[in-house]
């Protein structure tokens, strides 16, 4: 079974339910776009921040940063 009522779901087709969601960094849950710094899940806010310290201390190509566009879905 999956998950069921509101829900959302990244660009992937992964879902999640509104509340379990949340930033790595600050563990706000996250009801809009967010990043993947380096595999883990960071809202808006603390990616922007995170970006501007790696760019600051030398951003390499080891760094990988990527944006994932969310809405929200009502699945019965």
């Amino acid at each position: 079974m999956g998950i069921e009522g509101e829900c959302i779901e990244n660009e992937l087709k992964q879902k999640w339910h509104l509340s379990c969601l949340k930033c790595t960094k600050c563990l706000g849950v996250i009801s809009n776009d967010y990043f993947l710094v380096n595999h883990q899940i960071v809202c808006e806010a603390d990616a922007s921040s995170f970006i501007a310290d790696l760019r600051n201390a030398g951003l390499t190509t080891l760094d990988k940063v990527e944006k994932r566009r969310t809405r929200m879905l009502f699945i019965e």
